[in-house]
């Protein structure tokens, strides 16, 4: 169990690993917040670049460690 553990986190890029990190502090995110406020900081313009954030919730969506929630209905 431990390896697969360790397989799936070494999988992960230092982006990756921040907005995990981000999300279990502070709580869900949408990407476009996410790219304004990761990790607390906070502004108008993107902390990091919008796509690369979009890129990186979707393989961590793939990897099963987020889910995409659409609202409600």
């Amino acid at each position: 169990m431990s390896d697969n553990i360790n397989a799936v986190v070494n999988q992960l890029t230092d982006l990756e690993k921040r907005i995990l990190a981000h999300i279990y502090h502070y709580g869900p995110d949408t990407p476009w917040l996410l790219a304004r406020r990761l990790l607390g900081a906070a502004g108008w313009r993107p902390i990091v670049p919008e796509d690369e954030v979009e890129k990186a919730v979707q393989h961590l969506v793939q990897l099963g460690l987020l889910q995409e929630f659409r609202g409600f209905a």
